[in-house]
């Protein structure tokens, strides 16, 4: 073979193995990331069809203070209130420190226990069934368990109402699991019961951190 071509095909073959060892580099390099790595898992919301959770170690009975409705821990065989399930209704809408309040109740009202979210959702509708105003989901409280003929009840606080007047009279709904429900109770029937505006931002309405025994 003529020397000429040898130191040729001499070339040729390091390139080829410099090559090779730089695919290597860049597959090992590229292979971190394998889709074996762990992801984040999100533990669920609570919710009255999660299983029971594990008991805890027993411990010696202290006194305590009558417990809050929301003290009730949903079982995966209670089913979530209806609108026929229910009877709720909110008392007159006051004025409280430049801001309108009301209390609703709810009601079981029938034979079994059901399900309704922890915390009190709510909203204005006005007649016309549009929805003016509603209170920020929290799915931070455990679902509460209605025992038959149990209530709970919650404070409610409209805020700040800066725009045009609505179509009265203005309602308030309540949020089942998966329905919703009007409350019963003297409405939001002129502009001088709307809250009054008390600056820039959103009309706002608010309740309490959770449903309480009446």
């Amino acid at each position: 073979m003529p020397a000429n071509r040898s130191a040729s095909v001499a070339r040729v073959g390091r390139l080829v193995v410099s090559l090779a060892v730089m695919v290597l580099l860049v597959v090992g390099c590229g292979s971190s990331n394998q889709p074996g790595s762990p992801l984040v898992s999100v533990s669920p919301s609570p919710s009255a069809t999660a299983g029971p959770s594990p008991s805890p170690s027993p411990s010696p009975p202290s006194p305590s203070a009558s417990p809050s409705a929301s003290s009730a821990t949903p079982s995966a065989t209670v089913a979530g209130c209806t609108a026929s399930d229910v009877a709720v209704a909110h008392s007159r809408w006051e004025g409280a420190a430049g801001s309108r309040g009301t209390t609703v109740t709810i009601q079981n009202v029938t034979a079994a226990p059901c399900v309704i979210p922890g915390r009190a959702l709510v909203a204005l509708v006005d007649a016309d069934h549009h929805q003016l105003v509603a209170s920020p989901p929290d799915t931070s409280v455990a679902p509460l368990v209605l025992a038959a003929g149990e209530s709970a009840a919650s404070d409610v606080l409209a805020s700040n109402w800066c725009g045009a007047a609505p179509a009265f009279p203005v309602a308030l709904v309540v949020a089942l699991l998966g329905s919703t429900v009007e409350a019963t109770g003297p409405p939001i029937a002129s502009a001088d019961d709307l809250p009054p505006c008390n600056g820039s931002g959103p009309a706002t309405i608010r309740t309490s951190a959770m449903w309480t025994r009446p």
